[in-house]
């Protein structure tokens, strides 16, 4: 995605009965499953052996040679990451946009196990705008009862986990609770990185036999590369003497951007040609927040966009960049990260699995890598450390070699065929069928 997203328009569902299931707080893993015991047991929810009865069922069905399964995903985030996802597996399978309603429409009328998937991603869509806590339980507690609904009408879910929650979560144990419940009603559970189940698994479990990896691939050639750094920097009206710092993405608190201008004002002393580069759409103002105040000095040195940032202009941020800086308080996964390195941009990024699995590639991090990982919500003291780090690395050289690694990597990182998730089974027969 290209400087954030809009609004979700389906977020606020109506609301009906079971509103109980999400009433008691949930702080921890344990107690977000105890919550989700809450929620099984007031939607009637079935027993392991029942689900793992309708599952082996579905898996009869499809080895006998019917149809392959229709895939409905939602939500449709309208942006290049789930076109790229699909890519390759809608050569066998027909994926289209659509909420669980449609797909339990669909499943009910198909009348065969396993003849429609739900693709959930994120979960955020689901109660956004919602402020009262009363609707957005009966919100979480009706979506649990649809999903289970599906599933034993035969369908299978598949949930793409973004986010441990939701960033800036308002109702942050009703999420926990819910994700529980979409945990244990998934078939398969699909994260980018291979460390990230450790991550997830601290804020809410994850049955480890359903957990599938897919890596997120490279975003190469899906925005137009035709400038020069010169033609980028004259754009932007940046001068080629500048040390260009560019945070890219919608402006949000969890993204740290007001750390990164109180570190880029600690090393601008020590480099008055750096320039700070925010590019994206803007929830709130770190500018305005500074304090003190920025004088008209440092105002002059940093460059924002007016709004989100047009596909046909996202080169010229990237291209005129010495190098990206993403400071995130709170990450599980960063397309923005892979969408640097594809345009051979070294970054600095908070440090989690499917970072530090991206960035470094297979090199932790260290002299090889594409950059430099820092930890997330880190103080502006220890940015403006890593600043100083890649600046130097700059007047060095290194810089070009990190800028010749996240072109590589970036080459590297095709995207996998997203069928082999989609229609995974725990069971190794079916396992080794589609060669998972």
């Amino acid at each position: 995605m290209t400087g954030g997203a809009a609004p979700p328009a389906a977020a606020d569902q109506p609301a009906g009965p079971g509103a109980a299931a999400f009433a008691a707080p949930a702080a921890t893993a344990d107690a977000a499953r105890a919550g989700a015991a809450d929620v099984a047991a007031e939607t009637g929810a079935r027993t392991g052996a029942e689900t793992r009865t309708s599952r082996i069922a579905g898996i009869g069905a499809l080895l006998r040679g019917r149809p392959a399964p229709l895939v409905f995903y939602w939500p449709d985030y309208t942006n290049p990451y789930q076109d790229l996802l699909y890519a390759r597996a809608r050569a066998r399978l027909t994926i289209r946009p659509g909420p669980l309603e449609t797909a339990l429409a669909h499943q009910r009328r198909a009348g065969r196990p396993g003849a429609v998937v739900f693709h959930l991603h994120w979960l955020n869509f689901l109660l956004y705008g919602i402020r009262k806590r009363a609707r957005a339980r009966r919100i979480a507690s009706d979506y649990a009862a649809m999903l289970e609904a599906f599933s034993d009408a035969g369908g299978r879910i598949v949930w793409t986990i973004h986010n441990t929650l939701s960033h800036e979560v308002r109702f942050a144990e009703l999420e926990r609770a819910l994700s529980v419940r979409v945990a244990e009603l998934a078939h398969v559970l699909h994260l980018h990185a291979r460390g990230a189940a450790a991550e997830v698994g601290a804020v809410f479990p994850l049955p480890p036999d359903k957990i599938r990896v897919s890596p997120l691939g490279s975003y190469r050639g899906v925005y137009p590369d035709t400038v020069s750094r010169a033609q980028a920097r004259d754009r932007l009206g940046l001068d080629a003497q500048d040390d260009v710092i560019l945070f890219f993405g919608q402006v949000r608190p969890y993204k740290g951007v007001a750390e990164l201008v109180r570190a880029f004002r600690i090393v601008l002393p020590e480099r008055p040609r750096a320039r700070l580069v925010i590019a994206g759409a803007r929830r709130h103002d770190p500018l305005a927040a500074a304090t003190p105040a920025l004088d008209p000095a440092e105002r002059a040195r940093i460059v924002t966009s007016a709004g989100f940032i047009d596909p046909l202009d996202t080169q010229h941020y990237f291209r005129a960049a010495d190098f990206a800086v993403f400071p995130y308080r709170q990450i599980l996964t960063s397309s923005t990260l892979m969408l640097a390195l594809g345009f051979d941009l070294p970054a600095v990024v908070a440090d989690v699995a499917m970072t530090r699995e991206s960035l470094s590639g297979g090199h932790g991090g260290g002299p090889n890598s594409a950059g430099l990982l820092i930890a997330p919500g880190a103080d502006a003291d220890d940015l403006a450390a890593a600043l100083r780090r890649m600046l130097a690395a700059k007047d060095s050289g290194a810089l070009s070699a990190m800028a010749r690694r996240a072109g590589a990597i970036a080459d590297a990182a095709d995207w996998p065929d997203f069928g082999r998730i989609l229609l995974a089974r725990p069971e190794s027969k079916w396992r080794r069928l589609i060669g998972d």
